[in-house]
């Protein structure tokens, strides 16, 4: 499914993202850019933090952040069969792009990340949160729709199913479990495969799914990014790579890897040239369970 972005909404969400992620860059010095599980940058030696923030200037500048087509998403296919729209659980929101524009449709809402620079805005629009592992999140209350978007990549591969049971576990009765994921399809997933034949992708989750005799429907979706700066489309893909691919594993690797994956992602994006043009596709598949 091909969902183009529009420029209505390419303004909207650019530009009042924008405003967050300026004052999100003056007050990084209480944290790094570059995320992990620690909330230090042990993905230094693959990405340093000046080379996360050109990659976030880049998706700032050429897309809404992976947001459009999981927005239509949820506006045209979700939120129509929801039965009750009270409680909303965003689970790694980091700097809330999504979570703001989700908000309005739910009584109350709640986000969890590590990452406690971002507090500031959690607390400008009025949401619940906790700063800290998802693991160690514990509440009582439970949740209409539970969204875990691109999150996966960084829960350790031994956590896989229990992070999947606790968050199946706060979902309310006919309550709504959408996780978004790299799809396991087209030249980016197979740009990563061969960097990291392990990397987390929407498969990999269906098959602990079914494990837990949970069923999921699966949406597939792909949105182009386009532009003739190279420098710009190769901050993106390499932001997107470390972070999809080795947000676990990155300070495991040598200065002999990180020369060797950078050079792949290099020859990648020289390769999405047409006419003058570096035409990079993405390639997302959204999982939807129902707990009715």
């Amino acid at each position: 499914m091909m969902i183009a972005i529009q420029n209505v909404f390419r303004y909207f969400v650019v530009n009042s993202t924008n405003r967050e992620y300026k004052k999100y860059k003056v007050n990084s010095v209480h944290g790094p850019l570059c995320p992990n599980a620690k909330g230090d940058n042990k993905m230094a030696l693959l990405i340093s933090n000046e080379e996360y923030k050109n990659g976030l200037d880049a998706l700032y500048e050429l897309i809404p952040p992976r947001v459009k087509p999981l927005v239509s998403f949820l506006e045209n296919k979700i939120f129509p069969i929801m039965k009750e729209k009270s409680t909303f659980l965003d689970i790694g929101a980091a700097s809330g792009d999504l979570t703001k524009i989700i908000a309005p449709c739910f009584q109350s809402t709640t986000v969890v990340d590590e990452k406690h620079i971002f507090e500031y805005i959690y607390n400008k629009h009025g949401f619940d949160y906790y700063i800290g592992d998802f693991m160690n999140y514990n509440s009582k209350k439970k949740f209409d729709m539970i969204l875990c978007s691109h999150v996966y990549y960084h829960v350790p591969i031994d956590q896989l199913e229990a992070f999947t049971k606790k968050m199946l576990s706060i979902l309310k009765p006919n309550g709504i479990l959408v996780v978004a994921l790299t799809a396991p399809r087209g030249a980016n997933h197979h740009l990563c495969l061969s960097l990291n034949k392990d990397y987390i992708h929407s498969e990999k989750i269906i098959n602990i799914l079914n494990k837990l005799n949970v069923s999921a429907e699966k949406e597939s979706s792909t949105f182009k990014i386009s532009t003739n700066d190279f420098q710009k489309i190769y901050a993106m893909c390499k932001l997107f790579i470390s972070v999809d691919c080795f947000a676990n594993s990155s300070d495991k690797l040598t200065e002999k890897q990180v020369e060797t994956i950078s050079k792949k992602i290099n020859d990648y994006v020289l390769s999405t040239k047409q006419d003058n043009i570096y035409v990079y596709l993405y390639e997302e598949d959204y999982l939807v369970i129902r707990n009715s």
